[in-house]
């Protein structure tokens, strides 16, 4: 075995690491996603009278059209704090402790998952 032979076994070998590496990487992220795909699917349709937020965040959120979880996901934190909307640090902050509870984000959060 002469060195290219050695050179070209070594590249060989260092190309199976990497590619098992990104492989693994990959399948873990893919996991990562599929769970957070279930949950969503299973809370999407849930009213949010069920969630147990506070009265007012209930309220103000109703009273916008938001009825399930799925629409409220649907949203980023920037249009929750929306001048109109009536929500304010303290009402973003339940929504998100309580989509957190069941494994959701908002929408502008899912990339920082």
């Amino acid at each position: 075995m002469d060195i290219t032979d050695k050179i070209d076994e070594l590249i060989a070998d260092i190309k199976k690491c990497v590619d098992k590496r990104i492989s693994n990487y990959a399948n873990k992220e893919i996991s990562k996603y599929e769970k957070y795909r279930k949950n969503i699917l299973k809370y999407a349709e849930e009213p949010i009278e069920r969630i147990g937020l506070s009265h007012r965040t209930y309220r103000i959120l109703n009273e916008k059209g938001i009825r399930k979880v799925g629409e409220i996901i649907l949203l980023t934190e920037g249009e929750l704090y929306k001048p109109g909307r009536g929500l304010g640090g303290k009402s973003v902050n339940e929504i998100k402790g309580v989509l957190a509870k069941r494994g959701l984000k908002l929408i502008d959060q899912i990339k920082k998952y």
